[in-house]
């Protein structure tokens, strides 16, 4: 199988590493053919030097929209999987056996946070996932947005990324209007969700994919956020139309 896991890195450069080591260390990277393409404006002295890593320079702004649609430009028309994924997550062992043999279209990838006195501990030191015990996990262990599967790492197939941007006529994957972050991965959460209950696609939610490295919470633009949560909702009833016209 040929797998493209994409992973935006923004003024996180000292996680990568460990993102990046995570995934070499599944047991089936070997017995398949990866390309990683990593969205980052630098990477400093945290990027393994693996083969199959492409780089791509972002707009020199953060949208998180725009930086990912670069990367899915990328992404190598014949994948069988497509891998959306962070540079401060460390990845599951069994995460990719579980996406490379899953008979779904859509995976929602989700996990557990690690408290910040253990992040700091364990960040400049070589850690694998089995090295993350249930101690080290933050008291509110499963994230919000997992509860709501609202998370934005996901796994795709082929057919059903080019199938998404049909459907909803878009040539990204992303809303790129979108000025802060968050609901660029509502949007599309919600909108496969629809899919999945309509039957078009098989959706599932796999919640143990990953250790979440501690880092300072991101502020946010309180009214830019709302201003873009009344659009992520009205561009979610239209791709709810587009579907249904489609089914019809």
């Amino acid at each position: 199988m040929k797998i493209n896991i994409l992973i935006t890195c923004h003024q996180r450069e000292n996680y990568l590493g460990h993102a990046l080591r995570s995934i070499h260390r599944s047991p089936v990277f070997h017995k398949h053919e990866f390309k990683i393409i990593v969205i980052a404006e630098r990477t400093g002295g945290f990027l393994p030097e693996y083969s199959y890593i492409e780089m791509v320079k972002p707009p020199i702004y953060w949208n998180k929209s725009e930086w990912l649609n670069k990367g899915f430009k990328m992404v190598d028309r014949d994948a069988d999987w497509i891998i959306q994924w962070d540079c401060d997550l460390i990845m599951n062992p069994e995460t990719l056996p579980f996406i490379l043999n899953s008979a779904n279209d859509w995976i929602v990838l989700g996990g557990m946070k690690l408290s910040e006195d253990f992040t700091l501990e364990i960040i400049d030191q070589p850690v694998t996932f089995n090295d993350l015990k249930n101690g080290h996990i933050e008291k509110d262990t499963i994230e919000i947005n997992n509860r709501k599967g609202y998370v934005g790492n996901i796994a795709m197939n082929q057919k059903t990324y080019r199938f998404y941007r049909a459907i909803t006529e878009s040539d990204d994957l992303y809303y790129p209007g979108y000025d802060t972050w968050g609901c660029e991965d509502s949007e599309l959460s919600i909108t496969s969700s629809f899919m999945a209950q309509k039957g078009l696609i098989k959706k599932y939610y796999f919640s143990n994919a990953w250790r979440h490295l501690w880092h300072p919470p991101t502020e946010k633009d309180e009214q830019k956020y709302n201003r873009n949560l009344k659009t992520m909702w009205s561009r979610i009833e239209k791709n709810k139309k587009k579907i249904l016209d489609y089914m019809n």
